[in-house]
């Protein structure tokens, strides 16, 4: 019962990405496709953002990295961790400028899409 009232007062949140894309009547199914839709967007933003970020002395360390491919995923990230201390404010920025984009975009959009 306590889980059927979050969806539904989340799904009818104007704020939430869902509520301000007029998608909040979607079936989950659907939602989920969305937003496996809007991983790689939110990748690339992410990316992109780290890489301005890194100072020329953090990214010649990183291309040594990963040229010598001596590395894991845990690696990275804690190379990424300790070279940029705001990156969860990357990531949330990231996430954001993703929304804002298909915000922007929805309201262009003609209304029979």
């Amino acid at each position: 019962m306590q889980n059927d009232n979050h969806n539904v007062s989340h799904n009818q949140n104007p704020h939430s990405l869902f509520g301000q894309l007029m998608f909040s009547d979607l079936p989950m199914e659907q939602k989920f496709r969305i937003v496996a839709g809007i991983g790689p967007w939110v990748h690339s933003e992410f990316l992109l953002r780290v890489i301005q970020s890194l100072s020329p002395e953090h990214i010649e360390k990183l291309v040594g990295i990963v040229e010598h491919g001596q590395y894991t995923e845990d690696m990275l990230l804690e190379f990424l961790k300790t070279s940029i201390p705001n990156i969860d404010t990357l990531l949330d920025e990231s996430v954001m400028a993703v929304r804002a984009n298909l915000i922007a975009q929805k309201n262009f959009m003609p209304q029979s899409v």
